[in-house]
């Protein structure tokens, strides 16, 4: 449901709520609502939306929500915490609140999100996105880590966002204790880009894999202050396991990309021991210079390629803009 043409009645809290309590059938299963961009409605009335009706209750399985560019305050996400633990069937639940309106909305919502969500007694899946937070709050970030953790058993599937909200270590400390206690993960998913975390949080990202050896890793740590020393940690952690799924990662722009030595964030990877383990390109670095008429951008990104440098790792350097579409590549090797 997004923005209402032109001619037709405002859609307001009224409306949404007459919405919910339609979607009524009990054979259906599955349910993505996304609500957009109306004028007229509230933050009330998108929580009083998300508890649906009670056919949707007692059948649906799976479930998505997401809220677009509306001022969804705490009282709102308490209301939603308490709608949310109404699924008694789900076994698959996504939110997404990255397009709250931040003002609106601190970890007390985050906190009260994750209260609801995990009184679901049969979910295994579980995604949970939000963005430019405008407070967070360490203790929140603890409550939030102990919920998490009260899950373990039944998660198999995890997927978190929280970029943009000036998060650091010691903050996010917590939250990290309890996603690794989760002992029943196939899969995790981390979106931490835009924060102003270390190699703390990025080290703790991969404790997960000494519990569980089978557990899928897809990370992607943009914009944060890595050091090359936290990539040789996680290096020794993966090659002192058992590790052999698939690791995905993101790591562009570590503190200002003009300082940053693209050589030297790519090298520790040349360690790995199983190459086959890297899912995809490893993001490294990205710049940017402006010209009249264009911009040009230059990608750097690390894989393993065993016909272009059979004993070492590449490094891929992308030039697009303008007249100008070049690669070039660099092997380089495990110090």
């Amino acid at each position: 449901m997004n923005i209402e043409p032109k001619g037709t009645p405002k859609v307001t809290d009224e409306t949404l709520v007459a919405v919910g309590e339609s979607l009524n059938s009990k054979s259906v299963t599955k349910l993505n609502l996304i609500i957009g961009s109306f004028q007229e409605i509230t933050g009330d009335g998108l929580a009083k939306l998300t508890a649906l009706n009670t056919n949707a209750q007692e059948t649906l399985e799976v479930l998505s929500i997401e809220i677009e560019i509306k001022p969804v305050n705490d009282d709102n996400a308490n209301m939603i915490s308490g709608n949310i633990a109404k699924f008694k069937s789900l076994h698959s639940f996504a939110f997404n609140g990255k397009y709250f309106m931040r003002e609106a909305f601190t970890s007390a919502g985050i906190k009260s999100i994750f209260n609801g969500i995990s009184l679901l007694p049969n979910l295994s899946h579980l995604s949970v996105y939000f963005a430019r937070v405008h407070l967070i709050n360490s203790n929140d970030m603890d409550i939030i880590g102990e919920t998490i953790s009260s899950m373990k058993g039944k998660l198999k599937f995890f997927d978190l966002e929280l970029s943009d909200s000036q998060l650091t270590d010691k903050v996010l400390e917590g939250t990290m204790d309890g996603i690794n206690n989760l002992n029943m993960l196939t899969n995790l998913q981390l979106t931490l880009n835009d924060n102003n975390l270390s190699d703390d949080t990025f080290t703790k990202s991969f404790l997960a894999i000494k519990n569980n050896a089978n557990i899928a890793m897809d990370f992607h740590f943009e914009n944060n202050n890595i050091s090359t020393d936290g990539i040789t940690k996680v290096v020794s952690i993966i090659n002192a396991s058992n590790f052999d799924k698939k690791l995905s990662l993101g790591l562009q722009n570590q503190g200002p990309s003009d300082v940053m030595d693209e050589k030297l964030y790519t090298e520790p990877f040349a360690c790995l021991k199983k190459h086959s383990i890297l899912d995809g390109d490893i993001s490294i670095k990205e710049t940017k210079k402006d010209y009249d008429c264009f911009v040009e951008v230059t990608d750097y990104y690390a894989n393993f390629d065993e016909k272009v440098c059979p004993s070492g790792i590449k490094l891929t350097t992308h030039v697009v803009g303008g007249p100008t579409d070049a690669y070039s590549d660099e092997c380089l090797s495990c110090e």
